[in-house]
């Protein structure tokens, strides 16, 4: 249990409300490349064949999530020291600085580059964390505020990739427009990103004046002398003891939690759409392990899928997280729903035996997508509340946050490498599921895991022993 310091009698949901409208524009920002960053590729290198733009299209998201792997741990260090508001004004702009400058590239790699960039000058997962635990004492609002801001990422996941697949190329649906600007001529896959720059100076300008600052404030003590009572900043002493402290395990456990989560739903994000289009097989299947192929879907019953789960992750998170989660509390909520991670990846390639995008198949798919949304929604968002209540003060939130943080962020950039050596590879030797075989391994051993993570409300470490006894 986390000892809290005295806040401002400012409403918490007021300041909350302009981070969450500040943050949707990041969700935007990452997933509005989705729809056209293959095209994007093969026009800056036109000698690429399909495979070749593929695997560059790989790096080129994978690169973001090892940039955050890098940064994310320091970004919450200077959180704690500088304060919240100017760290995450900074990540703001880190984005729109990457984004304005993927408008104009004229080479892969000056697209990775600042792919990359965005990753490492943005923070903001980890800031928007540890404010929501500097504002929301409790845990049934920490549950409300984390589950709002899950839903502002999934409203992001389907806006993003509709503007960019929509305002992209715009010579050839809307020749007037590069007649009064040539310059979309030359760049046709500048606007998505022009015009998501600006939103994010928008975003800035707007909680410059009216975001406050959530660091718990310097704090004073009496000192006796023999002129005054005169006061004594505790800052130095606050952060030696905090700098002097060590983690606690169950800080461990919920971290290793959420580095097998961010591998196994990464690489699930990331191969399923492959898995969809690939071609079916007229191989026959020799069960329980050798088949190969996929659904053979064309391109709109592949988006229609992958809009369908962010749609499912809004729905969730409005209808069925809060309920449950108040009902099970966040502990027994997350162990609950790790178990249908594996069960989902057991079925999902076994799909491919009814040879094609039958109705069938259709509601195969659906039924597996519902089952990973509704675990994701769940596991996402408690771990963030396991890790903010088991965090011994205030102090120490950035810190927590950036070391739960760099753990999902490592998974994320090299769980896609992994899944897609394992997937090639089963291929060749005609175990088509053998990536989702993996990936249910995986995700068991994270159910296993989540037994190791002690309910953080019944767990009295010796730092709450110590606070306890100095009166903080």
């Amino acid at each position: 249990m986390r000892v809290r310091l005295q806040r401002s009698v400012q409403s918490p949901w007021a300041q909350f409300s302009i981070l969450i409208f500040c943050r949707v524009f990041e969700p935007i920002a990452f997933t509005s490349v989705i729809p056209y960053l293959f095209f994007y590729i093969k026009s800056l290198d036109p000698s690429l064949d399909d495979a070749s733009a593929t695997n560059y299209v790989a790096i080129t998201i994978s690169v973001f999530a090892l940039a955050q792997f890098v940064t994310s741990l320091f970004w919450g260090l200077m959180a704690d020291k500088y304060g919240r508001k100017g760290i995450f004004l900074f990540g703001q702009a880190g984005v729109m600085m990457s984004m304005f400058f993927l408008s104009f590239c004229s080479n892969i790699w000056s697209v990775i580059f600042f792919r990359a960039l965005g990753g490492l000058l943005s923070g903001n997962v980890v800031v928007l964390r540890t404010v929501i635990g500097d504002l929301f004492p409790d845990t049934y609002s920490q549950s409300r505020a984390i589950s709002l801001n899950s839903i502002v990422y999934q409203i992001g996941y389907v806006v993003g990739p509709m503007i960019g697949g929509y305002l992209v190329e715009p010579c050839g649906r809307h020749p007037d427009v590069c007649k009064a600007m040539p310059l979309f001529k030359k760049y046709p896959y500048a606007p998505p990103s022009l015009v998501i720059a600006g939103l994010l100076a928008c975003s800035i300008m707007i909680a410059l004046p009216l975001l406050r600052e959530t660091m718990p404030p310097k704090r004073t003590v009496p000192v006796d002398t023999e002129d005054a009572n005169e006061e004594a900043p505790l800052l130095p002493e606050r952060e030696e003891a905090a700098a002097s402290r060590k983690i606690p395990m169950n800080i461990i456990h919920i971290s290793i939690a959420y580095c097998i989560l961010g591998f196994h739903t990464i690489c699930f994000d990331q191969i399923l759409p492959v898995f969809l289009a690939s071609q079916t097989s007229d191989e026959p299947a020799r069960l329980p392990f050798w088949f190969t192929g996929g659904l053979q879907m064309n391109a709109s019953d592949v988006g229609f899928f992958i809009s369908m789960s962010g749609i499912l992750g809004i729905a969730t998170m409005i209808l069925i997280f809060p309920p449950v989660n108040d009902l099970l509390g966040s502990l027994r909520a997350l162990r609950m729903n790790l178990w249908l991670f594996p069960i989902s990846y057991i079925i999902l390639p076994y799909l491919s035996l009814l040879r094609g995008p039958s109705t069938y198949a259709k509601i195969g798919v659906t039924f597996v997508i519902a089952l990973k949304t509704v675990a994701s929604s769940f596991a996402f968002n408690d771990i963030p509340i396991l890790l903010n209540e088991a965090t011994p003060s205030n102090d120490l939130l950035g810190y927590v946050n950036g070391i739960g943080q760099t753990a999902v962020s490592s998974a994320r950039a090299v769980g896609p490498v992994i899944m897609g050596l394992a997937t090639s590879f089963g291929q060749n030797i005609g175990i088509g599921g053998l990536g989702w075989f993996m990936l249910a391994f995986v995700a068991a051993v994270g159910v296993f895991q989540g037994y190791y993570i002690s309910d953080p409300e019944q767990h009295i470490d010796i730092y709450d022993e110590e606070y306890a006894r100095e009166g903080r």
